[in-house]
């Protein structure tokens, strides 16, 4: 394992391995935030007081999934394996791609 660590190759494969996972980790986020817009926007609110659909109120339950996506989204990790992924294929010899 020590010996793969010094092959440019296996740690380029590591590296590329780590942003995929990050980008399918990415990919289930949307998905999650996506199921749940569409089972807001597939049971329209009901006006507690008129029995009337309120769709105002719906909208901005739809929007609240979508703010809180966006708060729990962290594309950092996905950046950082990105950025670490290619400073090694530029320079592979260098420790840690730099």
């Amino acid at each position: 394992m020590a010996a793969d660590m010094n092959d440019p190759y296996w740690v380029s494969d590591m590296l590329s391995k780590e942003f995929t996972r990050q980008g399918l980790r990415v990919a289930e986020q949307l998905r999650r935030a996506a199921d749940q817009v569409e089972r807001k926007a597939s049971s329209i609110s009901v006006d507690r007081t008129t029995g009337m659909p309120d769709h105002n109120r719906t909208a901005a339950d739809i929007l609240g999934e979508i703010n809180s996506f966006h708060g729990n989204l962290s594309t950092s990790n996905l950046l950082t394996a990105a950025a670490d992924a290619d400073r090694h294929v530029r320079n592979p010899e260098a420790p840690n791609g730099r």
